[in-house]
């Protein structure tokens, strides 16, 4: 790619000076867009500039135009993230606009306005799960559409690029989130079924295993829990949330478990570490 010419301060009092003639069509070169309202790429106004134009005067005037519309759009951005603001606390689901599409509308005006340096897309689809959460789709706590989107990274520009340069039409932004949703949402459900799936074998084993008969209901939930997930090491504290007891409860259940030799258990700083021991769960499941 060319890299642009080197500009003038000051243009039009040099187009004046060298150009004077030529000066309307300079001054067509304030708005530089195609058919749809698009900016061009340099390379494709370098290619359409009248030969007999100065390129650096050209750019000079195409580089204060746009100066001049971000100055505007900055300034005014404050006051559009407030309209965004008070018609998402004001809009509720409906027939003609579901919760998925207030959260997508939601998603594609943060990236839109793109208000920060760096974490505008982070931003974007956070609020979009707050959003879902806020209507009680709680599911999409465990339903990521964030790993897809980074996926393809081109298909999920285009959304929003098809949206800006057809009078903001939403269809096309909607329609590739819902695809991206659907997609992950049946990823959800597949691994959902295998977790039941290991969850219910795991289950059978264990309640005909003799360890079974050695423990108590909330020894067996940590087995289970801690089977099921995957988790290497566990603490009280963990126990506690989980299980929904007292902390002194939680230490003993682990403690329990550690003295019929399921768990083993490490000193971390001033907090025990407790961690299964496979083979035992193995061996007798």
């Amino acid at each position: 790619m060319k890299k642009p010419p080197q500009v003038s301060k000051s243009p039009f009092i040099e187009i004046a000076k060298v150009q004077p003639d030529l000066l309307s069509t300079y001054m067509g070169l304030h708005n530089p867009v195609d058919k749809k309202g698009r900016y061009l790429p340099f390379n494709e106004i370098y290619r359409r500039l009248p030969s007999a134009l100065d390129p650096q005067l050209a750019w000079s005037v195409i580089r204060d135009a746009r100066q001049a519309q971000l100055t505007t759009l900055a300034q005014e951005l404050e006051s559009r993230l407030e309209f965004v603001a008070d018609w998402f606390n004001t809009i509720e689901p409906s027939s003609s606009s579901s919760a998925f599409v207030i959260a997508t509308s939601l998603h594609f005006a943060i990236g839109f306005e793109h208000p920060f340096h760096d974490g505008n897309g982070r931003l974007a689809r956070a609020l979009f799960y707050w959003s879902m959460f806020k209507y009680g789709y709680h599911a999409f706590r465990y339903i990521s559409i964030s790993a897809l989107l980074n996926e393809a990274p081109v298909k999920y520009g285009k959304s929003y690029i098809h949206t800006e340069t057809d009078n903001m039409d939403m269809t096309y932004f909607i329609d590739y989130q819902s695809k991206v949703a659907s997609k992950a949402i049946d990823q959800f459900l597949q691994d959902f079924s295998v977790l039941v799936d290991r969850y219910q074998n795991f289950k059978q084993q264990f309640e005909s295993s003799t360890l079974y008969k050695q423990t108590n209901e909330k020894q067996r939930a940590v087995i289970i829990l801690v089977h099921n997930i995957g988790i290497k090491t566990v603490n009280a504290a963990w126990v506690q949330t989980m299980v929904a007891c007292s902390y002194n409860t939680a230490a003993s259940v682990l403690n329990g478990l550690t003295e019929l030799g399921v768990f083993q258990r490490e000193k971390v700083g001033r907090e025990w570490h407790y961690s299964m021991l496979k083979k035992i769960v193995d061996e007798d499941c």
